[in-house]
């Protein structure tokens, strides 16, 4: 269980810096429309 917890912590932090990577690597039109594509959506 415990190896459970690290490994999903591990994969949420590998994912997140990808996610911001991505995202830090658009133009800031495009994150601004993403931004409020996501708030129209959540």
């Amino acid at each position: 269980m415990e190896q459970r917890k690290r490994y999903r912590k591990d994969y949420e932090k590998v994912v997140s810096d990808k996610l911001e990577t991505k995202f830090n690597s658009l133009s800031k039109e495009e994150q601004q429309k993403l931004m409020e594509d996501l708030e129209e959506n959540l």
